[in-house]
């Protein structure tokens, strides 16, 4: 027999890391997992406080962090993927997430919050290793493309007033310049520019940002809203800005159907730093993507309705390269990339189809439905960019 409760049960026996600590920033339990993946014993770690489970080092910073923004204020962590040094100097990566109890007092032996966690070590090791393939292929690619180009060019002249001829070879070229696309795009994610800080009006800036990435929307009846809650200057590469805006927008826009709305939020999440939020009001993302969704390569249709369409396009699918380039670029530069989402209820599974416009939905009668029926947020968060002059 035991006391263990069946709650308790569960805990110690998840895969996953849980630690719970009391409103007063001690330590009431951790579970098996939990110990083994920091590499600890289980007497070093109840009822001190967080930042005993970890060496003291800038590294294990952001895991401390988020032990803190929960005692402080009970600001709780979604999703967040950081590194983490071991009592015995090993290296790992982890996934991270963190939960509050809506408590109005602190009674010290209450659980009051709790921090889930996994090893995923290995993970980013194999991500690792398709990246190496991939650089490998877009190298290997190089130069068989440039000489295919060079043979289109060339025949060109010789086709004469052949139309036939003609329609061949320009398809081909069309064909050969979405191969070109996806090679300079892997070359981009592996070998990315070196930033030029530029001191940059934010509003200013961001506005004719989204102008210029508008334009290529114009054949789309979805409406953009900005609300801007910061309003000064930052020192940042303009066109990593404009990469990273371009890359929502466009995402936010696709999933979205006509008549619906994306809405383009600055927020200052602190004296230093401010977050860029795109919420698009569309189609959300199913839980058997979330894992996928910064992996290149990867869409979320059924593979046999994928396709390409014009970009900003509803459901336009394309390489699944710009979320997986966008995520290296922010952990390249120490930015912060996550989103949360919510599959539409009325079409949960990929198969499952949007009309690509509201008025067309079956199942809801005005635009305010559609808009609680699912979402995304994507958002970038940018640290010690603000200026304090």
């Amino acid at each position: 027999m035991t006391d263990e409760t069946l709650e308790q049960i569960i805990i110690r026996s998840l895969q996953e890391g849980v630690i719970t600590i009391e409103c007063n920033g001690l330590i009431s339990g951790a579970n098996p997992s939990a110990l083994r993946i920091l590499g600890v014993a289980s007497e070093s770690v109840k009822g001190f406080s967080f930042d005993t489970t970890v060496p003291p080092s800038p590294i294990n910073k952001p895991f401390l962090d988020i032990f803190q923004d929960l005692v402080s204020d009970g600001s709780i962590t979604p999703f967040r993927e950081i590194d983490l040094v071991r009592f015995d100097g090993a290296r790992i990566q982890l996934s991270v997430s963190s939960a509050a109890l809506d408590i109005t007092e602190c009674i010290p032996g209450t659980e009051s919050y709790v921090v889930v966690f996994r090893d995923i070590t290995a993970i980013k090791g194999l991500e690792m290793a398709k990246r190496k393939a991939a650089d490998h292929l877009a190298h290997e690619l190089k130069t068989p493309l440039a000489i295919i180009k060079a043979c289109f060019q060339g025949l060109t002249p010789i086709c004469g007033t052949d139309h036939k001829a003609k329609l061949m070879i320009d398809r081909g070229e069309r064909n050969l310049d979405r191969l070109l696309s996806i090679q300079d795009s892997v070359e981009q994610v592996f070998f990315p520019k070196v930033l030029i800080s530029e001191k940059l009006l934010v509003p200013e800036s961001i506005n004719n940002i989204i102008e210029n990435i508008l334009k290529n929307a114009k054949h789309r009846n979805v409406k953009l809203e900005k609300n801007f809650d910061y309003s000064g200057f930052i020192y940042f590469d303009a066109e990593l800005l404009q990469t990273i805006l371009e890359t929502l927008i466009k995402n936010a826009v696709e999933n979205t159907p006509d008549q619906g709305l994306v809405v383009v939020t600055l927020d200052q999440s602190s004296s230093r730093g401010f977050q860029i939020l795109v919420h698009d009001y569309g189609v959300g993302i199913p839980i058997g993507d979330f894992e996928f969704i910064f992996e290149g390569f990867h869409h979320t249709q059924a593979t046999d309705e994928y396709s390409t369409k014009k970009p900003f396009d509803f459901n336009a699918g394309g390489k699944g390269l710009e979320l997986f380039q966008l995520k290296n670029l922010c952990e390249i530069h120490k930015l912060r990339i996550e989103f949360q989402s919510q599959r539409c209820r009325f079409i949960p599974e990929t198969t499952d189809h949007c009309p690509g416009s509201i008025d067309q939905c079956p199942y809801v009668q005005n635009p305010e439905e559609c808009f609680g029926s699912g979402f995304s947020i994507f958002s970038v968060s940018f640290s010690n960019l603000v200026n304090q002059d």
